[in-house]
């Protein structure tokens, strides 16, 4: 078999059992003073509990926080990489999966990678999940595009109406030239001035 270990559900909870009163002590001040590890760890958070309490044992054992990108970016590839190889779109799809809470979807590709390695193109290994796991690739693409959305700093209302589109929502417009926007989401109903206002809205999901 690969070099990779097999992985089992557990290996990618997002929510920690319990929480160290000390290290909590010496975070909550860390962040203090650098706001970003907030939005590093939640990051790992999404992957694993374990992985984001490894990152906040490194940086607070090395008082690395200046560094916590970087340190976030070298633990999260290696904790992927121990399941899912070295290859760069393999550990995209892998973090996306799990990401996406698609969990047997996400050991599926394990499983696939331990037995074959580098011996299939990662394309095929992603065609190959998704015709197995048919839920997956909806799941996916919001996945995908929440990422770009925080990754770019213009998001618009295509972006939006199709977000919502996506989530069994539906997008209207009313009015003098139709400027009002009016939202019909999960039992909630809301309208909107202008297509900023909605975009606005939309981005704090």
């Amino acid at each position: 078999m690969g070099a990779t270990g097999s992985a089992e559900s557990a290996d990618f909870d997002n929510i920690a059992p319990l929480k160290e009163t000390q290290i909590e002590k010496a975070w909550s001040m860390a962040e203090q003073f650098h706001p970003v590890i907030i939005s590093d760890l939640t990051a790992l958070e999404k992957i694993s509990w374990r992985l984001a309490f490894a990152f906040k044992l490194k940086l607070i054992e090395g008082q690395a926080f200046d560094k916590s990108r970087e340190v976030a970016q070298i633990l999260k590839n290696e904790y992927l990489s121990r399941f899912f190889g070295n290859d760069p779109q393999n550990l995209f799809f892998a973090e996306n999966l799990i990401k996406s809470r698609e969990i047997s979807a996400t050991i599926y590709l394990n499983e696939i990678i331990n037995v074959m390695g580098s011996s299939v193109l990662p394309r095929d290994i992603r065609r190959r999940v998704l015709n197995q796991f048919k839920e997956a690739e909806t799941a996916l693409k919001k996945t995908e595009m929440y990422a770009n959305i925080n990754n770019s700093s213009y998001f618009n209302y295509h972006q939006a109406e199709l977000l919502v589109n996506m989530h069994g929502g539906v997008v209207t417009r009313k009015g003098v030239f139709k400027r009002r926007v009016y939202l019909h989401l999960a039992g909630e109903h809301k309208s909107f001035e202008s297509d900023d206002e909605f975009a606005s809205h939309i981005k704090k999901f």
